[in-house]
């Protein structure tokens, strides 16, 4: 917002806050100061769940492909069909074979 004011811009939304007065930087920094506050609580929420997670020993994240489907995909690009082709051939994602033809 300081960028903003520097630039000659004035920030308004019309019927609630109005940026270029004492009352509506006063509004505007109360609402940010509770929208702060409300994402603090929510993020430890979830960083406690994810750890409660790993702790208990589930594996987060998307599921690995599945090799032989993989295989299949690897298989089909050496033949020479694209990307796509392969992918949708053998079930897999085109990122997933871009990331194994990598590793290989």
């Amino acid at each position: 917002m300081a960028e903003l004011e520097v630039l000659g811009v004035a920030f308004v939304v019309p019927g609630h806050i109005d940026m270029t007065t004492p009352m509506g930087r006063m509004l505007a920094h109360f609402l940010g100061a509770v929208a702060e506050f409300d994402r603090e609580p929510i993020r430890e929420r979830v960083r406690s769940g994810l750890a409660n997670a790993r702790a208990k020993g589930k594996r987060l994240g998307r599921p690995e492909a599945v090799p032989i489907l993989m295989d299949e995909g690897l298989s089909l690009l050496e033949q020479g069909e694209t990307y796509r082709e392969a992918a949708r051939k053998s079930g897999v994602s085109v990122s997933n074979l871009l990331r194994a033809r990598r590793k290989a």
